[in-house]
């Protein structure tokens, strides 16, 4: 909640934004199944919390990731509702950086996107799933496009 307070973010707003887009109604059988599998948009937001946990080089998912995971998705209720109350990806980080550790770390974010604002912006991550023989899902995580290629041309030679 500092996070939000500190952007000057209301969170009663941010929860108002929510329910006017999410739909109220009577409850249905499948509603009422104790562990729901995860919707897609809801394993992109966890992804991305994991990923954001990575960078951060944290070995846990915080509120924090899952605050910036959630912005990351983008097109979610809760994506939509924070955009609404005028937060973005860089301002959440920015400010969770400095309440976490220091205004002088927050201060280097900002002279590294100085530098980059005549880039191109490119996605920070890059999730892959593979299918083993066996049946089993895994997932792996990249920081750059030229990593994950090479990760699946090495499986598909396999």
């Amino acid at each position: 909640m500092d996070v939000l307070d500190n952007l000057g973010a209301n969170p009663i707003a941010i929860q108002v934004a929510i329910n006017q887009m999410v739909e109220d109604g009577q409850p249905t059988a499948k509603s009422r199944i104790p562990d729901l599998p995860y919707s897609p948009r809801a394993r992109v937001a966890l992804d991305q919390a994991i990923s954001v946990a990575h960078e951060f080089g944290d070995g846990y998912v915080g509120t924090q990731h899952l605050l910036l995971g959630l912005v990351r998705e983008r097109h979610g209720v809760a994506a939509k509702a924070l955009a609404i109350a005028g937060l973005t990806e860089a301002g959440l980080r920015r400010e969770i950086v400095r309440l976490l550790q220091g205004e002088a770390v927050a201060a280097m974010l900002d002279d590294e996107q100085a530098e980059r604002a005549g880039e191109k912006q490119v996605p920070l991550s890059f999730a892959v799933e593979v299918r083993y023989e066996d049946g089993t899902l895994a997932k792996r995580i990249f920081t750059s496009k030229d990593e994950a290629i090479g990760f699946l041309r090495e499986k598909a030679s396999e």
